[in-house]
């Protein structure tokens, strides 16, 4: 099943703010250049940079000025609240479907042992942006093309560069720790001599986030909006929480259609589209290839 959206339909996907990521370097510039082409061999190296987060978050709970800034998981902390509700609300409209229970098991069981960093707002603590760092490739190689221009490495490999920059040092003094993490800890701690300095790379980075964030959010309040018009407010479920769990289960909302409920993905192209096999019947919705004539139209595909 295909709907085809008409122009007036299309999702505006295109962010009011450009300088962000490798548009932070001059226009035309092989710094540019080399940014945008490692976005796609950082993809590779998603589960070291996992593991790297992963020990500076470890490493920031052991320290106590720095340990409020990361969060696990606690059924009792009403930080997670809305998404205990997004879950159970999943799994109570697509209970119909035999994969969902053991989908949402094995999520729950993984997602005790994940973190998510936390910044201070005012006197309350708020999600943090920088949790979106192991997937934001657009972040990630304006850090690696900062790191790589500071340090006048334009003869390096990009993995050499890589792995300088983010795995911490071998055969040197222990204390050593990488860039990358002196970089979060230096951000973190105010009293640090290299705050202001750290301030100024991570804001970027944060700015970078919520440029890639803002277009994924335009396209979900327009598939949001379309699909109400179309089907009835009561017939579309959209998930509230910026942590969201249904977002890595890869349900972006629900959609009542066909007389049950079934997860939609909203992907920025239709190829990215892929079927969400942690539940039965699923949607996708996503923009046409832009080598297309029209590259106004959006496809809705359900998977069976």
């Amino acid at each position: 099943m295909k709907i085809i959206l008409t122009e007036r339909q299309t999702l505006l996907l295109e962010s009011n703010d450009d300088n962000w990521g490798c548009n932070l370097f001059e226009v035309n510039s092989e710094d540019r250049d080399w940014c945008q082409c490692s976005m796609n061999r950082i993809k590779s190296k998603y589960q070291k940079i996992r593991e790297v987060l992963e020990y500076i978050a470890n490493r920031m709970a052991e320290e106590p000025d720095l340990s409020k800034y990361v969060k696990h998981y606690s059924d009792t902390d009403p930080f997670f609240f809305d998404n205990i509700k997004n879950i159970e609300n999943l799994a109570k409209k697509l209970k119909n479907c035999e994969n969902t229970k053991d989908t949402i098991d094995d999520f729950l069981i993984k997602i005790k042992k994940k973190f998510l960093f936390v910044t201070k707002q005012d006197t309350k603590f708020i999600y943090s942006s920088l949790t979106k760092l192991n997937t934001n490739y657009s972040a990630l190689s304006y850090l690696l093309t900062s790191f790589r221009r500071r340090k006048k490495l334009k003869n390096s490999s990009f993995d050499d560069i890589f792995e300088s920059y983010f795995i911490k040092p071998e055969g040197r003094d222990e204390a050593a720790e990488s860039p990358f993490f002196n970089l979060i800890f230096n951000y973190l701690t105010e009293s640090s001599v290299h705050h202001s300095e750290s301030k100024k790379i991570i804001d970027d980075v944060l700015k970078t986030i919520r440029g890639t964030e803002e277009i994924g959010e335009k396209a979900e309040k327009e598939v949001y909006q379309w699909l109400s018009k179309k089907y009835g407010d009561n017939n579309v479920i959209k998930f509230s929480g910026d942590y969201s769990w249904a977002d890595f289960l890869g349900v972006d909302l629900l959609l009542y259609i066909e007389n049950e409920w079934i997860p939609v993905q909203i992907k920025n192209k239709v190829k990215d589209c892929t079927q969400n096999y942690g539940f039965c019947k699923n949607a996708c919705i996503g923009k046409k290839d832009y080598r297309s004539k029209d590259k106004s139209e959006w496809e809705f595909i359900i998977y069976k």
